[in-house]
């Protein structure tokens, strides 16, 4: 991913990762969301076959992007990523939640 966001000139604000989905929030540059998703789920997709030695689709449905231009409802996004491991029940409180991997979250 970060070859992805560093070819593209994209930042990623922040991420999470669950076990069947995951949430990114990306500032793009000079590539176009959909480009930039293509590239990232085709290369996963291929990787994760060649490791477990299978073929086919990875992925169920095509990604959703929201638009955001808003200062609030971009703290609001980063609130909802950050929250989800918790609201997905993979931890169990806020002190567990505070040892989730989460990358740093530079603006």
């Amino acid at each position: 991913m970060g070859k992805i966001l560093l070819e593209s000139n994209t930042r990623c604000f922040t991420w999470a990762l669950i076990p069947n989905h995951f949430h990114l929030l990306l500032c793009t540059g000079s590539s176009s969301i959909s480009s930039i998703m293509s590239r990232l789920l085709t290369g996963h997709a291929i990787y994760f076959n060649r490791r477990h030695r299978r073929h086919g689709h990875l992925f169920q449905n095509r990604y959703k992007s929201i638009l955001c231009q808003e200062d609030t409802y971009l703290l609001e996004l980063v609130r909802y990523i950050h929250l989800n491991p918790l609201r997905s029940k993979l931890v169990k409180d806020m002190d567990q939640l505070a040892q989730y991997p989460f990358p740093d979250m530079r603006l």
